[in-house]
């Protein structure tokens, strides 16, 4: 039996139900399954719009916090501390002294939904890596448009819109193709729609992990 409230206890915290999944985990201490940190919501959270979880540093805070992208630019990146092409993504940019300052400035570093293991990986990358920190993905639902499948993904936005999505880190050339996008998005007029649909594009490389949906993984892991 507690092999499956396990695999419940995964169901939901893969399908985004994070509330439901700790009041699992604290009706059965049983299974040994540890409950979830504290949780609360930041003043800038708003149902429905498009939120992260963020983890303290300790790892002993979650808090739900909106991302404003409906304003200005923003540089959306779908990433997870073990995907190596992640890794080496971040790696790159951070030697780069003007991508650097931009991802710094107008970055969101953010992870597929929560997932046990992440409460242990996300505050050792964000103490290493203060510059580029990571949250994870509220509900993918709240974000359309974006996909939280691949990792690295890099979503060019400008005023809510996305301009151009880059797939992958076959290697460093990649921050080329950022720098382009990046200075192309700079000069497009986010209050103009066609400017934006002329500017959108996709840049794909093949260097990018895969992760579940969330009704996939729920799928798997629920007990039968």
């Amino acid at each position: 039996m507690p092999g499956h409230y396990a695999r419940a206890f995964r169901a939901l915290m893969l399908s985004g139900q994070l509330e439901a999944a700790d009041a699992l985990a604290r009706a059965h201490p049983d299974a040994g399954i540890a409950p979830l940190p504290d949780h609360h919501d930041d003043p800038s959270y708003v149902p429905g719009a498009p939120a992260v979880w963020a983890l303290s540093d300790d790892g002993g805070q979650l808090t739900r916090q909106g991302v404003p992208i409906d304003h200005g630019l923003h540089l959306v990146v779908v990433s997870h501390p073990l995907c190596h092409f992640s890794r080496n993504a971040t790696d790159a940019i951070a030697k780069d002294p003007m991508l650097a300052r931009v991802f710094s400035e107008h970055g969101h570093w953010i992870t597929p939904l929560l997932r046990q293991e992440d409460f242990e990986v996300l505050p050792e990358w964000n103490r290493a890596h203060p510059d580029f920190r990571m949250s994870s993905v509220e509900d993918p639902r709240s974000w359309p448009g974006f996909e939280f499948k691949q990792t690295p993904v890099f979503y060019i936005v400008r005023d809510g819109r996305i301009l151009d999505t880059i797939v992958g880190w076959p290697g460093d050339g990649q921050l080329q193709v950022l720098r382009d996008a990046i200075g192309k998005a700079a000069f497009i007029d986010g209050s103009r729609g066609q400017a934006q649909e002329e500017g959108a594009g996709i840049a794909r490389g093949q260097g990018e992990g895969t992760w579940p949906s969330p009704s996939q993984a729920a799928t798997k892991a629920l007990p039968r």
